[in-house]
């Protein structure tokens, strides 16, 4: 995916009224927009600026078309999640069309902010990160809405990395790989280990430090790069290599200690 602006799925079974949407804008970050609207035979969009960015907010009257099942089942983010995404009736997406924002922090607030007015308008419901292939059952995803508005008053822009970058572990008993999902949005990569014997939440955490020092401090890491990875309680040094995934199907870059 060469786009690197966000986009989300909301999945529900009710109308979200856009005023109610216009209104918790202003409530919860003090944004008061005007908005256009573009009527189709299969959908309405509405778009506005906001943050240096043009989003658009497309609502269709259909269940979602693309087949999710597996992302669904397989997510830690809500204990209602089958039941939302077997029932849902209505789908909108929310995306970023136009982004003269460089600072990837402050895009991925502005739009998480977005995302949060947006499910204040409804029940129920489910996100769907396209990129991370990630779902969070809305009320998983407005538990960070208090901190999120004590960041805004502080004129501070954070976002939940998790919800933006997803890592999946995969192997046996004896040798566990992992890989990332939405990370080439922030480091032009995704990155992999490979085959390693350690433990499930060793593999995880050296993965989960490497996203979020990259994200954070926006330094990039790139081919033949050496850096620190946590392992064993102390941190280990390693090396990145870039290479022609097979499960991205791309380059991408190997993580080698």
């Amino acid at each position: 995916m060469s786009n690197k602006n966000p986009s989300v799925v909301l999945m529900l079974d009710e109308n979200i009224n856009i005023n109610i949407f216009v209104a918790n804008m202003k409530a919860d970050w003090d944004y008061k927009y005007k908005y256009e609207i573009s009527r189709q035979s299969n959908f309405t969009s509405y778009s506005f600026s906001y943050g240096n960015m043009l989003f658009v907010c497309s609502e269709f009257a259909t269940k979602f078309p693309e087949d999710i099942k597996d992302d669904v089942e397989d997510s830690i983010y809500g204990d209602g999640l089958e039941e939302i995404y077997n029932k849902h009736t209505k789908f909108w997406i929310i995306s970023v069309a136009e982004n003269s924002e460089e600072d990837s922090t402050k895009v991925y607030t502005f739009f998480t902010r977005v995302i949060m007015s947006m499910l204040r308008a409804c029940e129920k419901s489910l996100v769907y990160d396209v990129r991370s292939k990630l779902v969070i059952e809305s009320d998983i995803y407005l538990k960070m809405y208090d901190k999120m508005k004590s960041w805004y008053q502080k004129d501070t822009y954070i976002f939940p990395i998790e919800w933006y970058v997803n890592t999946r572990i995969y192997g046996n008993d004896e040798k566990l790989s992992a890989y990332t999902l939405g990370f080439e949005a922030f480091n032009g990569y995704e990155i992999e280990i490979h085959n390693k014997s350690i433990k499930y939440q060793e593999i995880l955490s050296i993965m989960k430090f490497i996203v979020i020092k990259v994200i954070s401090t926006h330094d990039k890491i790139k081919n033949k790069d050496i850096i620190p990875v946590p392992l064993n309680g102390n941190y280990d040094e390693a090396i990145v290599k870039q290479f022609n995934s097979e499960i991205h199907n791309k380059d991408a870059l190997a993580i080698v200690f």
